[in-house]
């Protein structure tokens, strides 16, 4: 669980090939905060979308070469904290015994 303030960014990036499949879950309570959310980029990391943090989104996707995302600066408009869920689901491969 996070709770992002003011300041908080997450630079444009792929997750890492041993994720099968990243979630995110946005709890915040309200919508007020809509434009604070997800930034999806071009593979040259050119703006593709901007997915609303919006109360109750999931959002499920693949790590890949084409899926660059990122979370812009939030800037003090930010009314309370970016509160969200983020877990991933890894390659067996990877799972340490």
């Amino acid at each position: 669980m996070a709770k992002d303030r003011p300041g908080f960014v997450i630079e444009p990036h792929t997750d890492s090939s041993d994720n099968v499949f990243t979630i995110l879950f946005y709890a915040p309570e309200t919508d007020c905060n809509r434009e604070f959310g997800l930034t999806t980029y071009t593979r040259d990391k050119g703006f593709r979308h901007k997915i609303p943090f919006l109360p109750n989104r999931l959002i499920v996707f693949v790590p890949t070469d084409q899926t660059w995302h990122g979370v812009d600066l939030l800037t003090n408009d930010l009314k309370g904290t970016r509160n969200s869920i983020q877990m991933v689901f890894l390659k067996k491969s990877f799972i340490l015994d």
